[in-house]
């Protein structure tokens, strides 16, 4: 298996993953003994299952489990020793023409980088500190924000403005009967305070 890195700019780069036959089969070979052992096939005893069989039932699952555990152990090794700084996980670029039944794979991985800092910090440099008073208003806000956020969903008749409400949501026509063949969403959830008209 071979793995290179390029910076492309300052803060973006690409890891490409060349995977040969040789560096999956051994545990392609290995995990079908195990489903042969572990889940006989009707007529054969444990670990006795013919090897094409197995290929023909879980032949391309496995190879595909495998090929994506390696390469993705692979990404994460070559970052981890190579100390890239990088920012979230690498992101696999699209391959319209990739085919499992080939032997070789090439993969691409778009990587964030964190872009270098630097710090003058000497006995010059002065941080503000700012002493925040805090008022019952903001304390009765913050109260008000997290009872809303973490409050109870119960049933009720009236619905206030600020009101998540859940239930079936139906189209009407225009007498505001129900629309024969119309939307029914049984599960819809609104939010009154965020309809941009009152009709």
């Amino acid at each position: 298996m071979n793995v290179t890195f390029t910076k492309l700019n300052d803060v973006t780069g690409e890891l490409i993953v060349t995977i040969e036959e040789k560096d999956y089969t051994p545990k392609v070979n290995k995990t079908l003994q195990r489903i042969s052992e572990q889940h006989p096939e009707k007529g054969f005893r444990p670990g006795h299952t013919p090897k094409a069989l197995l290929e023909k039932k879980y032949g391309k699952s496995v190879k595909y489990d495998v090929i994506n555990e390696e390469v993705g152990e692979a990404v994460y090794n070559y970052v981890k020793e190579n100390n890239i700084n990088v920012l979230g996980n690498p992101m696999p670029e699209a391959d319209d023409k990739f085919d499992l039944e080939n032997k070789d794979f090439t993969f691409k991985f778009k990587v964030g980088i964190a872009p270098e800092i630097k710090i003058d910090v000497n006995k010059d440099l002065s941080i503000p500190y700012y002493t925040i008073d805090v008022t019952d208003e903001m304390i009765n806000r913050q109260d008000e924000a997290l009872r809303r956020r973490f409050g109870e969903q119960v049933s009720g008749e009236e619905v206030e403005a600020n009101a998540i409400v859940k239930g079936t949501i139906t189209e009407l026509d225009e007498n505001g009967a129900v629309k024969e063949n119309g939307i029914v969403n049984e599960n819809g959830i609104v939010a009154p305070e965020h309809f941009t008209s009152d009709e």
